[in-house]
């Protein structure tokens, strides 16, 4: 009779498996990290440029609670290593009369997922295969490569789904990403990239998918930071970024640090047919370039930028000038900004920032409405720095703006303002 019981050999190469397999399971087990991030989010504002239609305003009122999961194990075999989240952000309150500007999915609290495997196979080769964040104020990207990175304040980060390369070569980074689908920020579920076609009647948007392809290098010392990134889209875009950096202390101890930044859009396919169309534009592109100043507790920081042609595309942000504010766009056809800040640190947890911006440029490529704008932003920031609540950053930002938008004889005045609150925590779970 045939015996189905495991011999005594095999009982025993279980054994010595298991014996060495339990201590390895538990090194991933200790180097396993679970984290959770509270944000508590509160805007109102007035954006009167804004069309009456849609989620984005013109006024806005939402006050939003997130919930942020983030796991990463251990790596099996000094190899792979599996990486998880679950991202869910509350309702606490939203006016069903004004729009949520993307807080919220409407007027609706929402919750997604993801997911992935990381495979490290030396400093050189790093892939990450799944969903993933490609957001670097977030922390899931060391760099901010130009059409990589997509760092957002919204409440949840920015996510791809695809794959992305990382691989170290000395002071220089290398990136490579493919993404089919995108999450977070503006997106409240895992949706197609792709092409956005706006449907302007009712503000509706579909998506026609596309993939979107993207390579870029950074290159970084103690003093010197140059980043490089590329991205093509079909039906879309190409698009071509560089920024650089360059940080020194003078004989008085004080810091200097000097920015600049060039984009280059360029509409491909039926994304340039449309823009050209209604526009007559296809390509655009921003510079920009910022010096910061820091001595004791005072910071001073001043800015210039300059967009070129708009495009009539949904599909491009050029957002991509040092000048801030809170409430009047930057983007408009041959547009100058203009920005100063001054910031103070009164302890070493509080701080006071105000800010003041010009812009100055064209409505769109007809050139009939010029528009003139100027904003201020007065900022508070303050971290207990010991007690129950240490490391909970609160910040608060207070902006009021105009612009003058001048058609012919006649000048039509336009007054912003926009209230932001935000209050993060991070725990470490394990």
């Amino acid at each position: 009779m045939t015996s189905y019981l495991p011999s005594k050999y095999t009982c025993l190469a279980a054994v010595i498996s298991s014996s060495l397999a339990m201590p390895a399971l538990a090194n991933v087990i200790d180097d396993s990290t679970l984290n959770l991030q509270l944000r508590n989010e509160l805007r109102n504002a007035d954006r009167p440029s804004v069309s009456p239609q849609g989620d984005m305003g013109p006024k806005i009122d939402a006050w939003v609670q997130g919930f942020l999961f983030d796991f990463e194990s251990g790596q099996f075999a000094d190899t792979v290593s599996f990486g998880g989240g679950f991202y869910a952000v509350e309702k606490l309150k939203a006016n069903p009369n004004r729009g949520t500007r993307m807080y919220l999915d409407g007027h609706d609290s929402f919750s997604f997922g993801y997911a992935n495997v990381a495979f490290d196979f030396a400093e050189q080769f790093h892939l990450t295969v799944g969903q993933f964040g490609t957001d670097y104020y977030y922390g899931t990207l060391e760099h901010m490569i130009p059409f990589i990175d997509d760092s957002s304040n919204r409440t949840t980060p920015s996510l791809k789904e695809g794959a992305l390369y990382q691989g170290q070569f000395g002071n220089v980074k290398l990136y490579g990403l493919y993404s089919q689908r995108v999450a977070g920020v503006g997106n409240h579920s895992w949706t197609d990239d792709g092409r956005i076609v706006v449907d302007w009647s009712d503000f509706s948007m579909e998506v026609e998918k596309e993939p979107y392809y993207a390579v870029g290098l950074a290159w970084d010392t103690n003093d010197y930071q140059l980043l490089f990134g590329t991205s093509y889209q079909n039906n879309v875009a190409n698009q071509i970024g560089v920024q650089g950096s360059y940080n020194w202390l003078d004989s008085d101890n004080a810091y200097f640090k000097y920015e600049a930044r060039a984009m280059y859009f360029g509409l491909l396919g039926d994304e340039k047919d449309l823009s050209e169309a209604l526009s007559g534009e296809d390509s655009s592109y921003v510079v920009s370039n910022q010096l910061t100043y820091h001595k004791d507790r005072a910071t001073f920081l001043g800015n210039f930028g300059y967009t070129g042609p708009k495009m009539a595309s949904a599909n491009i942000d050029n957002d991509w000038g040092y000048s801030f504010d809170m409430s009047i766009d930057r983007g408009y056809h041959e547009m100058f900004a203009w920005s100063l800040m001054g910031v103070y640190q009164f302890t070493d947890g509080f701080n006071v920032a105000l800010s003041g911006i010009v812009t100055d440029g064209y409505k769109d490529s007809s050139k009939e409405t010029e528009i003139e704008g100027f904003g201020a932003n007065l900022i508070f920031s303050y971290t207990p720095q010991s007690g129950p609540l240490a490391g909970l950053r609160n910040t608060l930002v207070l902006n009021k703006a105009q612009e003058y938008r001048h058609t012919g004889g006649n000048t039509e005045t336009l007054k912003y303002y926009d209230i932001k609150f935000s209050a993060h925590y991070d725990l470490k779970i394990f």
